[in-house]
């Protein structure tokens, strides 16, 4: 018959294998760190400057509310500008820079440029309605009541 050792004894050597395997791999998992930061590309130098609204208008399409176009000036009527086109919910839906280009926002993608003509042009184009659009100059909160009034319809 053969010598057998214990049961504890013929484990150790198991054991033994499995705590140096466990001490060498353990001190790489806790010494893993991550850290991660970003930051807007060229935004060290940006400075950020309120535009006031200079001029504001209803858009009417056969005497309904569709919309509203409001005009933003740095400095007056003078300096750059820019249009922006909004829905009945007031929801900025695109824009018309200081050389006439319209361009209609689309979700989840670029703003698509339509065309270059008048504001009225590119509003009928960013609203997509028909040519008998008008637009009805109103002070900036006359216009924010007629949208609203004419949402609660």
């Amino acid at each position: 018959m053969r010598p057998t050792s214990p049961p504890h004894l013929r484990l150790a050597p198991a054991l033994a294998h499995w705590a140096l395997g466990l001490a060498l791999v353990a001190p790489g998992l806790t010494g893993c760190v991550t850290t991660t930061t970003s930051q807007p590309a060229g935004a060290d130098g940006a400075i950020l400057t309120a535009i006031p609204v200079s001029r504001a208008w209803l858009v009417l399409e056969q005497g309904e509310t569709v919309g509203s176009v409001v005009r933003y000036s740095e400095a007056g009527d003078r300096g750059r500008f820019l249009y922006v086109v909004r829905n009945l919910w007031d929801q900025d839906l695109g824009m018309i820079d200081e050389r006439g280009r319209a361009w209609k926002r689309i979700p989840h993608e670029e703003d698509r440029w339509l065309g270059t003509g008048s504001i009225a042009q590119g509003v009928r184009q960013i609203l997509e309605t028909g040519v008998d659009c008008q637009l009805l100059e109103l002070s900036a909160a006359e216009v924010e009541a007629a949208t609203a009034a004419a949402r609660a319809l």
